[in-house]
């Protein structure tokens, strides 16, 4: 007997609990309820299988009573086990490492937490923790109660890692699309003059594409690169970008993991319409101080980490600069009529400070800077060119783990982000300005919110408040005036205020198949307008055996902001506009399905198909762009029209011994339509590419040595030319302003430009290859990365022009080798 509550009794059979009255004074009847617990479970839950009452209709309160009794017994048969996941040598948390118990198994959050309710018999569980780049931990855990852990893992050298979604028997449960990137692998992979970048290796992912060739511009399943989310530490960054496009702005020893979302978004993150890349810092080691240093062809950069109070208080500071000004000034000493000076650098700084009651205080900031100038004197005109643009974003973040089933965060941030372009002309006395710039200021505050009630269900939940101040600029100024003496060519900045709330719950249904329900609902504030949208979510996953799994989800999406832009490089002076009464919200759904597969003697893999939709993108109008028709606000000069996209997606992995690897390919279509362009008829969009395949593998060679090869091969892009030419009948004498001469020099041959992007350039493809070398020293490790970009000099087309009525080319990069040296210690 485990209680007596009068003449009810609750008694344990061999089958389940049974709970008898034998003939209640005040009913006159017999009630008997049945539960059965150990054949009926999910996940170590219990669920109430039938509650056969026969009672009166005049005592209800008494079955409620009845009904709450026994899940309140059944419930006491679950326990919870929590706690955190972290590095064992430098304390630092690990997000997304895989921990199952038993047949239970979870997720740490971004602060490396978890939290699984299992079934309380039998005490001994089975337990494995297991961690990219780290050595996985099985065991038997004895646990009689409510159990808080702190799990340690030991770094493993040299692991042979590819992109994964998180650990094969974690497989069927990862939301459809998401990956987090090994940066073991990408710190050896081949990089463009030496300069590792996690924006240029997500584009060796299936549905990812890059734009100009050398660039970190990444476009998602036929998305702009305004429809990326990318966030570090959180907080979201919004030109990610420096020499142009040509590396991002992230320095990759200070990143500490870095996932990847693209078909099942989670409700916690809302605001863009095709991906999210979530960046998160390193905290700084808490036992002992550690640095890095780095030299490539073109920049130099450090890490500097550890305690100011052990176990309490850690930093991380990290840097990087170019030193491409130190070429420039010696060339500008040859040539002294032109003077070129250009640098980029960036800053990442972390404090982490352990508080009472389970809590830590995080502060991030973050700055990037580039600054390119011109200068050209020649005794008679003098000119000025110069560029500057950059970023930076601040945050204080709050966490605190109220219970073994709650965990809480909350972050308050600001981030900014501005460019300028000047241009000063001198002739003869003459003065002619021209200053152009744009900003965005965007103050954060969020919440986030991670229960679990039972193991069955977690529930997320939160909300943001986006206070957004956009400034986009177009001013030109010409003779002696000076920019500032005229005010009024400069339109008042925007506010732009967004609300946004979101629940998602992950629910095991059985251990075949699991639901996430998500929803977001968001309200955004700007000038006189109001815009409202709810954007459910919805992944379902139903597992064929221990290793397949068929995974389906499907996504709204709402974004209050767009980008303006002439050019794939992801430039500088891309304007970012907010919406208003004439320029609604970006809104885009997305459906997908595909079948995954787990490993199997190393080899693991997907397949998935997807249709997506896009309402209220943007473009310029035909024949105008940002410098021309100065006078006309930006709402005037655009239009607005609808984009689609569709395609299949593969991805193989494959670890054998010594060698690893995956290959991705895409057959995709991404099109676009606007009622003022191209006749209102369907064209390829600027990004699309039928085909993209990619292929990377690896070999260790020796215990500190690799070898990794990278292959890229795609249908090439698109782009408008003319299908023919015409001439004007040549005017009378005195008719106009020009000569003969001069008029048959620019109106004899005129282009007719019929369809936009009406050609396709040739197919690119180029192999990258390195080799990697670490050597153990008296105090540190010595490193080589010996890299060598498009090794057998494909001349791939970078623009494409007509010339004399032939079509021509033009080839940035071939072959380039480059060396990186850097010393750990």
């Amino acid at each position: 007997m485990l209680m007596d509550l009068g003449n009810i009794m609750l008694t344990r059979t061999r089958n389940g609990f049974q709970v008898r009255t034998f003939m209640h004074n005040s009913l006159k009847q017999r009630v008997t309820l049945v539960f059965d617990i150990d054949k009926h479970f999910i996940n170590g839950n219990p669920i109430l299988l039938g509650l056969p009452f026969a009672t009166s209709m005049h005592r209800p309160f008494l079955s409620l009573f009845l009904y709450l009794f026994v899940i309140a017994c059944s419930y006491g048969q679950t326990i919870t086990i929590s706690g955190f996941v972290q590095d064992s040598l430098s304390g630092e948390k690990l997000p997304g490492a895989a921990v199952q118990i038993d047949k239970v198994a979870v997720l740490t959050n971004n602060y490396g937490f978890f939290s699984l309710r299992i079934s309380k018999i039998p005490s001994s569980k089975s337990i494995r923790v297991s961690y990219l780049g780290f050595r996985s931990q099985s065991g038997r855990l004895l646990v009689n109660g409510d159990t808080t852990l702190t799990i340690r893992l030991h770094k493993q050298a040299n692991q042979l890692e590819t992109v994964t979604i998180q650990g094969d028997f974690l497989n069927h449960r990862i939301e459809p699309g998401q990956y987090r990137i090994p940066l073991s692998v990408l710190k050896q992979a081949p990089a463009l003059l030496g300069e590792t970048d996690v924006l240029k290796f997500l584009q060796t992912l299936p549905g990812v594409q890059g734009g100009t060739e050398g660039t970190v511009g990444f476009h998602v399943r036929g998305g702009s690169p305004d429809q990326n989310l990318v966030l570090l530490d959180g907080m979201p960054v919004y030109n990610a970008s420096h020499l142009f496009g040509f590396f991002s702005v992230f320095n990759p020893e200070a990143i500490a993991s870095a996932d990847f979302y693209k078909s099942a978004i989670p409700a916690r993150f809302s605001g863009r319409l095709s991906s999210v890349l979530d960046l998160t810092m390193k905290e700084g080691d808490k036992q002992a101080h550690h640095g890095r240093f780095a030299l490539s062809p073109v920049a130099g950069n450090f890490l500097l980490e550890g305690p100011i109070l052990r176990n309490k208080l850690s930093y991380m500071v990290s840097g990087r600069r170019t030193w491409l000004d130190t070429f420039t000034n010696l060339m500008s000493l040859i040539n002294r009529r032109s003077r070129v000076g250009y640098h980029f650098d960036d800053l990442n700084a972390k404090a982490n400070l352990v508080l009472p009651h389970n809590s830590h205080l995080y502060a991030s900031w973050y700055r990037s800077k580039d600054r390119f100038q011109n200068i050209f004197d020649d005794g008679r005109t003098k000119s000025n060119f110069g560029y500057n643009w950059g970023n930076s974003t601040l945050s204080l973040r709050y966490t605190r783990l109220f219970s073994d089933k709650l965990f809480g965060s909350l972050q308050a941030g600001l981030v900014n982000y501005q460019y300028a372009l000047n241009t000063k002309s001198e002739n003869q006395g003459d003065v002619v300005r021209f200053d152009t710039r744009s900003a965005i200021r965007d103050i954060l505050i969020k919440s986030d919110f991670d229960f679990s009630p039972i193991q069955a269900m977690r529930v997320r939940f939160g909300g943001q408040l986006s206070l957004r101040r956009f400034s986009p600029e177009t001013r030109a100024v010409s003779g002696n005036v000076a920019i500032d003496e005229n005010p009024s060519s400069a339109p008042p900045p925007t506010a732009s205020h967004e609300i946004s709330v979101y629940m998602e719950n992950a629910w095991e249904l059985s251990e075949q198949v699991s639901l996430n329900l998500g929803l977001v609902g968001s309200i955004n504030l700007v000038l006189d307008k109001t815009y409202a949208n709810l954007q459910p979510r919805l992944s379902l996953q139903y597992a064929l055996s221990d290793r397949m799994s068929i995974k389906a989800a499907y996504n709204t999406q709402a974004q209050y902001l767009h980008l303006l832009t002439n050019s794939s490089l992801g430039l500088p002076t891309d304007l970012w506009v907010p919406t208003n009464a004439a320029i609604r919200p970006q809104v885009g759904q997305q459906i997908s399905l595909g079948v995954y597969r787990s490993g199997n003697r190393g080899l693991s893999g997907s397949i998935e198909a997807y249709y997506k939709t896009l309402d209220n993108v943007l473009d310029y109008r035909e024949g105008t762009n940002l410098f021309r028709e100065q006078a006309t606000s930006w709402v005037d000069r655009v239009v607005v029209g609808s984009g689609r996209s569709y395609g299949l997606e593969t991805y193989l992995k494959q670890t054998i011994d010594s060698w690893s690897g995956w290959v991705s390919y895409t057959l995709s279509w991404n099109q676009r339509v606007f009622s003022q362009i191209n006749r209102g008829n369907w064209f390829p969009y600027t990004y699309d590419r039928r085909h993209v395949l990619n292929a990377v593998v690896t070999k260790t060679i020796r215990p500190r040595q690799q070898l990794t090869a990278n292959f890229q091969v795609n249908t090439g892009a698109v782009a408008t030319l003319p299908t023919s030419q015409f001439s004007l009948p040549l005017p009378d004498p005195g008719v106009i302003g020009l000569t003969q001469t001069d008029f048959q020099t620019y109106a004899n041959r005129l282009d007719v430009l019929n369809d936009r992007n009406n050609f396709r350039l040739p197919s690119y493809h180029r192999l990258d290859v390195s080799y990697r070398l670490d050597k153990p020293k008296k105090r540190g490790v010595r490193t080589w990365l010996l890299s060598c970009y498009n090794i057998y000099n494909r001349k791939n087309p970078f623009i494409v022009y007509v010339q004399n009525g032939q079509l021509k080319q033009f080839t940035l990069f071939t072959i380039i080798p480059s060396a990186t040296y850097s010393y750990a210690f």
